[in-house]
């Protein structure tokens, strides 16, 4: 199986109907207190897989603090593979499983939190503006407590706020996912090849520029000129090199079966086994951003469109990040695909 993106199509333009929501006329909310009625909570945004990796933190902390009540947690979001959460709490079968009341019509726009029946549903999406932004996560803290507010007041749940410095980022925890053989495979490469240099060359739908990059042809020259080094990619790619590999070939290889949702945790997982790692500015490259990379200087490089609205709040910096969190992702904005392979070349041999 040949994994080109990690979006879930949509049927016609339109969200699938098995996953469609209720509009405001079909919704009821009832008028009365929540206090001791809530049984269930759901998660929900309208958006794609990184954002459900960004939203983590807001999963996290209410899971937490709730845990005593017994509730059943969900999460929607239709056009994303999975809730990326299920290492928190959310079981796969919990997933775009339940309808939401007051279908959203402006999808960037940000609604309180619903009361309906016995479940609380959540907007988690954060999204871009100058001041408000999942990569340098200014001010998601205090949207966050706005929203544990808003549940306080109309519940007894007494959720604790979230800490004003608290790290924003929740790495997921690899040892809930089907991940060992992964470590075994690099530690036999790693006898082999100098170093290994694992590629996301895939298709994204938030920054489509970079949607022109031809990753065929750089790993065809750099698999050619470095026999030494090992190129792992996430998709398939047509070249008879030895040294270039497929996660899915990988796997084939491990008689392993993932979920498609969880070929970018994987991914993620790889990252921290790897030399070098050259990613993309969309989700499964925001996964590799964990305890084992983001401190590390030159190991990974994140390639992004300076026609992105993501840059208006990134100070240009070389690396990401490093005013607030030390985090050493190297930028790169793409312009060309010859210049890309000139900064990928030098990146590889530092």
């Amino acid at each position: 199986m040949d994994i080109t993106h990690l979006e879930n199509p949509l049927i016609n333009g339109e969200i699938s109907p098995e996953h469609d929501f209720i509009t405001e006329e079909q919704s009821v909310i009832d008028n009365f207190s929540y206090k001791n009625n809530i049984k269930k909570i759901c998660f929900y945004h309208y958006h794609v897989n990184g954002d459900c990796w960004s939203t983590r933190l807001i999963v996290k902390h209410i899971i937490e603090n709730t845990t005593h009540l017994n509730l059943e947690y969900y999460y929607n979001a239709p056009r994303s593979l999975g809730s990326h959460c299920e290492d928190l709490g959310i079981k796969p079968e919990n997933f775009n499983k339940l309808n939401i009341p007051n279908r959203i019509k402006d999808t960037y726009g940000i609604k309180d939190t619903i009361y309906s029946d016995n479940t609380i549903f959540i907007n988690v999406w954060i999204g871009y503006s100058e001041n408000l932004c999942c990569l340098c996560l200014k001010n998601i803290n205090n949207r966050y407590n706005d929203i544990i507010n808003d549940i306080n007041n109309n519940t007894n749940f007494n959720i604790k706020f979230i800490e004003k410095n608290n790290d924003n980022i929740v790495p997921f925890n690899y040892s809930f996912y089907n991940v060992t053989f992964l470590r075994k495979y690099m530690e036999e490469q790693k006898q082999t090849y100098k170093k290994i240099i694992l590629i996301m060359n895939l298709s994204v739908t938030t920054t489509i520029k970079l949607n022109e990059i031809n990753h065929d042809n750089y790993l065809h020259y750099f698999s050619s000129k470095y026999p030494e080094y090992l190129f792992i990619t996430f998709n398939k790619i047509g070249n008879n090199n030895n040294n270039i590999i497929s996660m899915n070939d990988i796997n084939e290889e491990n008689k392993i079966e993932l979920p498609l949702s969880h070929y970018g945790i994987n991914f993620s997982y790889l990252s921290t086994l790897c030399d070098k790692l050259i990613c993309l500015s969309t989700g499964p490259g925001l996964y590799c951003l964990n305890e084992e990379n983001k401190y590390i200087k030159n190991k990974v490089i994140l390639i992004d469109s300076i026609t992105c609205i993501a840059a208006k709040c990134i100070n240009n910096e070389e690396f990401m990040c490093t005013h607030k969190y030390d985090y050493y992702f190297k930028r790169y904005y793409y312009s060309s695909n010859d210049d890309l392979i000139l900064e990928l070349e030098n990146f590889i041999n530092l």
